[in-house]
């Protein structure tokens, strides 16, 4: 009876004994064993209650790692900042005291249109206005497209050669051998590609649409393939004079190789500018650029990929 004791409060005026787990409104007067089921659903409140506020610091806690974790991947969704009712917004254009822009004046003029005076205003429409003899003259550029090819034949004398036993003939100036689509077109496309990163059927559009000049995206593709192939004695003459360089400076930047990612080398100097692309960043494409036994002075970060030039 020492923990029925416990349970209990001072009696009542009444002189009847009240259990703290049975109801305030009335007195009660039952026995223990009768308000046990009480006594256990109240410590089994008080367990969930408990268990309650753990799994809420637990949540919290998750929580504040997720948003550390969160703001170390992205970048803050920040709307800019609202305008101040009571502030001006600046006027658009340069700052004042900066001098205007406009257009520099065309050093050539290829053509002049003349435009008769006005006998109806173009502003209100009055008819009836009489010539000044004054000129107001107003200078337009623009772009010349030529919507059409221009076509070449070739009309070729053949030899006979003994030795390959058959008829030959010569290429033209400005003749590419065996080829139905000339040199400009050619090298327009591969500018497009890879200058403005155009794809090779945007760039076959651009030459159907504005050219009059079909040809499928697969032709753009081999037009950059060979001009790979024709440069290739190129490369490797400016490679010689990067390896023959008293001073060159070397990079490499992030690139993409038929879109994978890559890396585009330089070595250069005020002279020659060299790149080469390729999915490596070790030190085996350092020594393929600059050669295993360089001799002049390279300038570069402190990449460890190049410490096998100058080690």
């Amino acid at each position: 009876m020492v923990a029925f004791r416990a349970l209990m409060i001072r009696p009542l005026q009444t002189g009847v004994t009240r259990h703290r787990f049975c109801a305030v409104a009335q007195p009660c007067q039952s026995t223990f064993e009768q308000c046990l089921p009480i006594y256990e659903t109240e410590e089994y409140v008080n367990a969930l209650q408990e268990r309650n506020r753990q799994l809420e610091k637990e949540n919290a806690d998750l929580k504040a790692q997720l948003t550390q974790q969160h703001r170390l991947k992205f970048k803050a969704n920040k709307k800019p900042p609202e305008t101040p009712p009571d502030k001006t917004p600046p006027k658009r254009g340069a700052p004042f005291g900066h001098p205007g822009w406009q257009r520099p004046v065309p050093e050539r003029i290829d053509q002049s249109v003349p435009v008769e005076a006005p006998t109806v205003c173009p502003h209100c429409q009055h008819e009836g206005l009489e010539p000044t003899g004054h000129l107001h003259t107003q200078i337009q550029e623009d772009i010349v497209l030529q919507p059409r090819t221009i076509v070449t034949e070739y009309v070729h004398q053949t030899a006979y050669c003994p030795e390959c036993r058959r008829e030959v003939f010569q290429t033209a100036p400005e003749e590419l051998r065996n080829c139905s689509i000339g040199p400009v077109t050619k090298a327009m496309a591969v500018y497009l590609r890879h200058e403005f990163n155009l794809s090779y059927r945007n760039v076959e559009k651009i030459f159907s649409s504005l050219f009059g000049m079909p040809f499928v995206p697969a032709s753009a593709m081999a037009f950059s393939d060979q001009c790979a192939t024709s440069g290739a004695e190129l490369y490797a003459d400016l490679q010689r004079k990067v390896r023959a360089a008293k001073i060159i400076h070397g990079d490499e930047t992030h690139w993409r190789i038929d879109g994978k990612s890559a890396q585009l080398w330089y070595a250069g100097n005020t002279e020659i500018d060299f790149f080469h692309a390729d999915f490596s960043r070790g030190s085996d494409v350092a020594a393929q650029i600059f050669g295993e036994s360089f001799g002049g002075h390279l300038v570069a970060d402190s990449y460890a990929a190049y410490n096998i030039i100058n080690p």
